[in-house]
């Protein structure tokens, strides 16, 4: 009976070390994760604002081009 507990014991710790590494790596990925979706976000918001700028740009050259043509019509 003293040889099965001590047996069960190790295998107990096994077990406690093995879902102490899983919560650590689980820990790790969804740290990862979050950070991987911050830095999407932040592209997707830079990519948006470049897009933004560049459309304000060409609106832009399209008003000075008209208010250009007027004048010289």
């Amino acid at each position: 009976m003293h040889s099965n507990s001590s047996e069960f014991v190790p295998s107990w710790r096994r077990v406690y070390s093995s879902c102490t590494q899983l919560s650590i790596f689980e820990f790790q990925l969804s740290i990862s994760l979050f950070l991987y979706l911050i830095g999407q976000i932040w592209f997707w918001a830079f990519l948006t604002i470049v897009l933004f700028l560049v459309e304000v740009a060409i609106l832009v050259c399209l008003v000075e081009f008209e208010m250009y043509r007027s004048l010289e019509g």
